[in-house]
């Protein structure tokens, strides 16, 4: 199974980008975010939102079971808030060296 990218544009270019991949065959059913990325000139308007919410909306049209990413909330804690926001909590923390 290949990537999906969920993408927002303005003012001709790409303001928001959020990229999934399966997990299949290790985790059957389970897709992982791998990018969610706003340009920052357009941070602030809820793009962030609005492509997690695609992406959640069209991973459970699919039958995708569980959704995953790795996000560190020292150095991001907004991304950290946003994910909550969704549903999604901590399963483990990671150290960094």
């Amino acid at each position: 199974a290949a990537f999906t990218s969920y993408v927002i544009r303005r003012e001709g270019v790409t303001a928001g980008l959020l990229i999934t991949f399966p997990w299949d065959p290790v985790q059957p059913g389970k897709e992982g975010i791998y990018l969610l990325e706003v340009d920052p000139r357009f941070q602030g308007q809820g793009l962030g939102r609005a492509l997690l919410a695609a992406a959640l909306a069209d991973l459970a049209e699919r039958g995708r079971s569980a959704c995953e990413v790795l996000t560190i909330p020292e150095l991001s804690p907004a991304a950290l808030h946003l994910y909550q926001g969704f549903g999604f909590r901590e399963a483990c923390r990671w150290a960094i060296l």
